[in-house]
């Protein structure tokens, strides 16, 4: 689970090092790291993170303009059907599919925009968000853990993708959820248990 076998061969899986294309790999420079060229969950970074050093002109947190950067690297951005003002020292509000509330993202929205690629990690970092909305994606890798981290979400939607693996237990923080949608053919295991504790569903 570190790279290292038990038997010191190196495991498959971003941040070994290895470029793995068949696991959807796009570059592996052995870490989990944003910001040096290669996302934290294996994507080529295409947008540059100083953009976020403009507060005054995004108009967030650079923590939260570091997340959205992650994002549109990991998601193929370059590829979106709209993605217009990313990445540009702009009011953030501009940015497609982006809404802020004072210095802090609250909206993710894509609905048909072609998003591909993983969830980042980063996707923790924005713990003011109260809706994300991806439809007809294809998505694809895990749900990241650390979406654990937005207890704020009232309204969550990963739709039409190829997300594969457990919904992971972490969903039971997100208490007040009154919109839970995940639709993947490769989803697997069992429903959290948690889930029955989101009273608000």
């Amino acid at each position: 689970g570190d790279g290292c076998s038990p038997t010191c061969q190196v495991e498959d899986g971003c941040g070994n090092g290895v470029l793995e294309v068949g696991l959807g790999e796009a570059c592996d420079d052995g870490n989990l790291v944003s910001g040096d060229g290669c996302t934290s969950v294996c994507q080529s970074e295409t947008l540059s993170y100083a953009v976020c050093t403009n507060t005054a002109a995004t108009k967030i947190t650079q923590s939260d303009c570091e997340a959205l950067i992650a994002f549109y690297n990991s998601t193929n951005g370059d590829s979106w059907f709209i993605n217009a003002n990313w990445g540009t020292a702009s009011d953030v509000n501009t940015w497609h599919g982006v809404f802020r509330a004072g210095n802090r993202v609250n909206t993710l929205s894509f609905n048909i925009n072609n998003i591909s690629g993983r969830l980042p990690l980063e996707i923790g970092v924005l713990t003011e968000l109260l809706d994300i909305q991806i439809s007809v994606s294809t998505l694809s890798g895990e749900i990241p853990s650390e979406i654990g981290n937005l207890t704020k979400l009232t309204g969550l939607v990963l739709a039409g993708g190829q997300l594969e693996g457990e919904i992971p237990n972490e969903i039971e923080n997100l208490s007040l959820l009154t919109s839970l949608i995940i639709l993947s053919h490769n989803i697997s295991g069992p429903i959290p248990e948690e889930i029955r504790n989101l009273s608000n569903l």
